[in-house]
């Protein structure tokens, strides 16, 4: 895409996403995309949003283990900035977040938001809980759920995207440490030495191997 609204994104796969920072109507944007003969087509599409008053996630952040990244086995908290669009009081502001991921357990999945006039903004450090499962594969994309509604039972829904890291162990050599030929003879002991190669966006902390043959 060529120039879009503040708020908006294009990922590495080509998803346009996010929420706009403000009221937009009829914003053009052209969309450029190229297949694998390296044809390409493009096309204009406008942007508007509805024009009423609404509530949208100005920023977001995470702490989980004493920074910001997301690693196998942690705990943590979420913190949102809340914007209000429009040009009327909104009231009773609830929000909640949800996933359908058997890596994600929610400790604290609701935030209580308030009353917002319009353009303030709301900053809500620690707004959500969630532990990660020790098995969560590295590089792994979350995709939550996000659902705003207020005492008049109007609501907005959108996502947060993260991602969680883990470790990725490979072998990537193994030396026979027998003093002669480097190779395990009838009856000979040998140390067998392994090294191991972490390829994933986590630490390993106490590794423990087990060999087998067979």
């Amino acid at each position: 895409a060529s120039h879009y609204p503040g708020g908006l994104y294009v990922s590495r796969s080509g998803m346009f996403y996010g929420l706009p920072d403000e009221v937009y109507d009829n914003f053009d944007i052209k969309f450029r995309a190229r297949d694998e003969n390296n044809l390409t087509h493009s096309k204009v599409l406008y942007f508007s949003t509805d024009g009423s008053n609404y509530l949208v996630i100005d920023d977001y952040s995470v702490m989980a283990g004493g920074d910001d990244v997301i690693e196998y086995g942690e705990t943590v908290n979420l913190s949102v900035d809340i914007k209000s669009l429009g040009e009327a009081t909104i009231y009773g502001a609830n929000m909640q977040i949800s996933i359908d991921d058997t890596y994600i357990t929610f400790i604290d999945s609701t935030q209580t938001l308030g009353d917002f006039e319009p353009g303030e903004v709301k900053t809500f450090t620690g707004a959500f809980v969630f532990d990660v499962s020790n098995q969560v594969p590295d590089d792994y994309d979350l995709d939550f759920n996000t659902h705003i509604v207020d005492n008049t039972g109007d609501d907005w829904a959108s996502h947060i995207y993260l991602t969680a890291y883990a470790p990725e162990l490979n072998t990537s050599e193994i030396t026979i440490n027998d003093g002669e030929n480097g190779g395990l003879d009838p009856g000979e002991t040998a140390d067998m030495i392994v090294t191991l190669h972490n390829y994933g966006g986590s630490a390993a902390n106490n590794i423990q191997a087990t060999i087998s043959s067979g």
